[in-house]
């Protein structure tokens, strides 16, 4: 257990001696170990909200199982692996405070043997260190409880300092234990935070002529000011947390009652430990309390973004399905198959799948002007990327083909001139002639 307490010891030692102020020591301490402990505290909100969001679709489940509670729970099951969500992965972190809280009990009702690792023996030597130079040890002890033995002699040693760091000069084991501790002052704006409050301090005799007054009302006003911050700080997570209004009855039930007790239970142990331990607590929730905001606000934006997202894609797959449907139509419709040809290759069918038909083109007398301008123009701009060029004679303005694609202006007069150079001349037989002329006369 030691092995546990000593890092924490350190912590809290190296705050008070840069700050030299126990109180403020204890809240820095909080929030280094909420500075520590940030990156599984944000996993755990994390988890959370996504368990809030995911609290209609568990409805939905729940709705469609009704009575069935194995098949309820294999779904639900299987729910979560699909959106890789852990439920109990968002509970871990909450009772962390919990456990620093009794780690940090042990440093502050034992400051010498679990801050600075005295032995028994040692901390015997210390206090006849202090029976040594006048003190009663054992009127500074009082009443004080076994468990809390440590915290008054914690203070008297600070308040006779340098008479023990004298007497340690001429004491080898007196000086052996005074290298190994530190000078503490427990108070804290005028409260001594090693006391334990006390419920009924008020109905004490003299208490109210005594000159530690603001002492017992400090110490008496610490675990109110414990409850009143944990209350705050269940409200405030609870807002953040939209799974309260969309949690069941009983859900909601249990986290009302919650919300009441945990103030209760921070009340009730700031009571009855030390005031540094109500310290503890005041600063663990608020510093929870801007954690909680801060997380909540950055998860939100997180968690918005991927919904936006994943509505996108919902929104494109749709489209995408009534695409193929409006193509399943029209196929049933001309007669056409709607099921694959089992000899096409599994690389054209993937072609076919990745890419959708080229829908067919609409007939030129259909079109409207800008249509036709736009075909042409498309036209062109292949036959330019294919390294052909059309005449300019079917051309009327910017209508590229008004006169007709294959249209030239002397296709006729050319044809013509052609076929008077390839066509044979008669020879005259001029004796044949004379011969006709002869023979018909």
């Amino acid at each position: 257990m030691q092995n546990i307490i000593y890092p924490f010891s350190l912590i809290l030692l190296f705050l008070y001696n840069l700050v030299d102020n126990y109180g403020l020591a204890l809240i820095l301490f909080t929030i280094a170990i909420k500075l520590i402990t940030l990156y599984f505290s944000a996993k755990s909100k994390k988890s959370m909200m996504k368990m809030a969001r995911l609290s209609p679709k568990l409805k939905e489940i729940e709705a469609r199982c009704a009575g069935d509670r194995q098949k309820y729970n294999i779904e639900v099951n299987n729910f979560y692996k699909s959106e890789k969500v852990k439920p109990t992965s968002g509970c871990l972190w909450t009772i962390f405070p919990l456990v620093i809280m009794i780690l940090l009990y042990s440093i502050i009702r034992q400051p010498y043997t679990s801050m600075f690792g005295l032995s028994a023996e040692q901390f015997e030597i210390l206090k006849g260190g202090l029976a040594n130079i006048g003190v009663n040890v054992e009127a500074a002890i009082g009443a004080v409880k076994s468990v809390y033995a440590e915290l008054p002699i914690a203070q008297v040693v600070h308040e006779n300092w340098d008479a023990l760091t004298a007497l340690a000069a001429t004491d080898t084991a007196l000086a052996d234990v005074m290298g190994s501790i530190h000078d503490i002052n427990f108070y804290f704006l005028g409260i001594n935070l090693a006391q334990v409050p006390k419920f009924l301090f008020f109905m004490e005799e003299g208490v109210w002529q005594s000159p530690g007054l603001w002492n017992q009302i400090g110490l008496f006003l610490i675990p109110i000011l414990a409850g009143l911050s944990q209350l705050f700080a269940s409200i405030v997570s609870q807002k953040s947390n939209d799974s309260v209004a969309q949690g069941s009855s009983s859900a909601v039930g249990t986290t009302k009652m919650m919300l009441y007790m945990m103030p209760l239970v921070s009340v009730w142990i700031a009571f009855v430990m030390p005031a540094g331990i109500g310290i503890y607590w005041i600063a663990n929730s608020v510093t929870g309390m801007i954690q909680e905001v801060a997380l909540t606000k950055h998860y939100r934006k997180v968690y918005d973004a991927e919904d936006a997202e994943k509505a996108r894609l919902e929104a494109e797959e749709r489209a995408r399905e009534e695409a193929r449907q409006a193509e399943r139509e029209r196929r049933a419709a001309l007669g056409l198959s709607n099921t694959a040809n089992p000899n096409t290759s599994k690389k054209k069918l993937a072609a076919q799948n990745k890419k959708p038909d080229k829908p067919p083109q609409k007939p030129l007398e259909k079109m409207t002007p800008k249509e036709l301008r736009e075909y042409a123009e498309e036209l062109e701009r292949k036959m330019s990327s294919e390294g052909r060029t059309e005449t300019s004679d079917s051309r009327v303005d910017d209508r590229l083909y008004a006169r007709g694609r294959n249209y030239k202006a002397d296709r006729f007069a050319q044809k013509s001139a052609d076929q008077t150079v390839a066509e044979p001349q008669e020879d005259v037989d001029e004796g044949g002639e004379e011969d006709m002329t002869v023979g018909d006369t």
